[in-house]
């Protein structure tokens, strides 16, 4: 019994000791997985490295100060658990573990990476808190599959841009780091679910936060100089993790920031309108550029059909485009003068079928001129297999100078589609208030509003929205209400006379009103004349009450 237990006591006294056996015993038995961790160990022997069938070696919370190279070995390596050591170096020969899925090395005192770390391309989890790291290699980029990085309580003071490639990247932590900034490239990291950047030194935050959306957390505590008060924050993320409390929404941060701040960015918003006679093909056009569709029996568009379009203009700028496809009726060209708008981009469609397509073009071209001032027009001759024609461009082109294009176009076959494409990306380029630097609260209005589902509210409320939102200029209120009837987005009649009473509308719910209107018995028995005691039987008070008729049939 003595013998036993002196036994013990030297296994105690010298943890190598036991753990030699228990490596010895890993070789012997063929084993996956190491556990060494809490055991007291200053050094490893070398013969870790005849381990060949390892896949998972955890050595946490020793007193490891070095590593053995024979480590570098173990080809079938998936993860290596080393926190809280005391090692000052991760050697180079970390490279060699090709198959390393996951790596904690928090808890050390690292004040470097090797470059050799970019060659880990199957790592998913890098843990790296709680050191002494003052940069990071460029190579760090490499780590194309990295889903968790943690780089909490070290003493960077900077980014290296290759960051921002680690496209699966949806961890990222930099708590308690020396940063003073961050760059724009953090937008590129789209899948980011978290970001921790609290306790550092942060002057402001970049645009391109805006852009991660599927954020879930964001932590910003402890950077008193963005400003932002505790009530915006919400619990810090340890009160999260310990006490299982709601986060604050990260768009609720960055709304409230990018308000208090007043910060300025790109409209890059435009509106694309599309007009012509029924039948010309608006629709198919529509369907084959947004869609890649074509249905030889697609429905006819009844009234307006409001669409978005988002297109990548110089490979990494976001545009977005309300296109609106105008029913061709004829009943419905009158109204043409209450959505035809400047700073627009217009595509003219028309198509051989029933000749006199010079004529027809100037009908269109006329009312654009009138409408939408110089804006650009792209002329889309349609169903050119079926009905082969041309036009007198070099005529249209001298008395109607924002004609950019004339364009062949077939959407059963697709002749002339990707040119078609190309042309609205070219002219949606060149647009001149595309980048038009919007106040940041306005971008709040902007979006809050068309989200809020409501069909209308009058221009009072409308300012007290804007109030509620960041904005409560009179003057800026009125020009914000300009540009988003002339982005198509709301509608707002307060230049003209006969509508300055007319409210800011749901543009769905006016053209389908007016549709309804313009094609009812009513209209047709009484010859085209309507009273405003008829809009009751023609459209459904519960969607349009009695009060807000009146502006609608100014409309017709």
């Amino acid at each position: 019994m003595a013998k036993r237990q002196d036994s013990r006591k030297k296994e105690e006294i010298n943890p190598s000791v036991s753990a030699r056996i228990e490596i010895e015993e890993a070789r012997r038995n063929g084993a996956t997985v190491l556990n060494l961790a809490r055991k007291g160990l200053a050094e490893l022997p070398e013969s870790i490295g005849q381990l060949t069938q390892l896949q998972t070696l955890e050595l946490s919370h020793n007193k490891l100060t070095v590593l053995p190279e024979s480590i570098g070995k173990l080809s079938r390596l998936e993860g290596l658990d080393l926190d809280g050591n005391q090692l000052t170096v991760l050697p180079e020969w970390i490279g060699q573990l090709a198959q390393l899925r996951n790596l904690g090395f928090s808890n050390n005192q690292l004040t470097s990476l090797p470059e050799s770390i970019g060659q880990l391309s199957q790592l998913q989890d890098l843990g790296l808190s709680n050191n002494q790291l003052t940069s990071l290699p460029e190579s760090i980029g490499q780590l194309a599959q990295l889903r968790n990085l943690g780089l909490s309580n070290n003493q960077l003071t900077s980014l290296p841009e290759s960051i921002g490639q680690l496209s699966q990247l949806q961890d990222l932590g930099l708590s308690n780091n020396q940063l003073t900034s961050l760059p724009e490239w953090i937008g590129r990291l789209s899948q980011l679910q978290s970001l921790n950047l609290s306790y550092n030194s942060l002057t402001g935050l970049p645009e391109s936060l805006r852009n991660l959306k599927i954020l879930k957390t964001v932590y910003l505590h402890g950077n008193d100089a963005l400003g932002l008060p505790a009530e915006v924050l919400g619990p810090t993320s340890s009160s999260v993790f310990t006490k299982n409390t709601q986060p604050a929404r990260p768009g609720d941060i960055l709304e409230y920031y990018f308000r208090l701040r007043g910060g300025r960015r790109p409209l890059n918003e435009a509106k694309l309108i599309l007009v012509g006679r029924g039948t010309v093909g608006k629709t198919s056009l529509v369907n084959r550029l947004i869609h890649g569709r074509f249905d030889r029996n697609e429905k006819k568009t009844e009234g307006i059909r409001i669409t978005e379009w988002r297109l990548r203009l110089h490979g990494d700028e976001d545009v977005r485009l309300n296109l609106w496809d105008f029913g061709g009726q004829e009943i419905m060209h009158a109204t043409h003068q209450f959505f035809l708008t400047r700073w627009s981009l217009y595509l003219l469609v028309l198509n051989g079928r029933e000749g006199g397509e010079d004529a027809d073009a100037e009908y269109w071209l006329k009312l654009i001129e009138s409408f939408g001032e110089d804006s650009p027009v792209i002329v889309a001759m349609n169903k050119i297999k079926e009905h082969p024609f041309d036009l007198n461009r070099r005529a249209l082109q001298q008395k109607y100078p924002m004609i950019r294009d004339f364009i062949r176009t077939d959407c059963e076959d697709g002749t002339g589609i990707e040119e078609l494409r190309r042309a609205i990306e070219r002219e949606t380029d060149r647009l001149e208030h595309l980048r038009d630097a919007f106040p940041a609260s306005w971008f709040t209005i902007k979006d809050r509003l068309a989200g809020t589902g409501q069909n209308y509210l009058t221009f009072d409320a409308y300012r007290g929205f804007c109030e509620r939102h960041g904005e409560g200029d009179g003057q800026a209120q009125e020009a914000l209400a300009g540009y988003l009837h002339t982005l198509g987005i709301v509608l707002n009649f307060r230049e003209d006379p006969r509508l300055q009473d007319t409210h800011v509308l749901n543009p769905h719910w006016v053209t389908n009103g007016i549709y309804k209107v313009l094609n009812s018995d009513q209209l047709e028995r009484q010859q085209g004349v309507i009273r405003l005691s008829d809009l009751a039987e023609i459209l459904d008070p519960s969607e349009y009450p009695a009060g807000m008729c009146s502006g609608l049939s100014r409309l017709d």
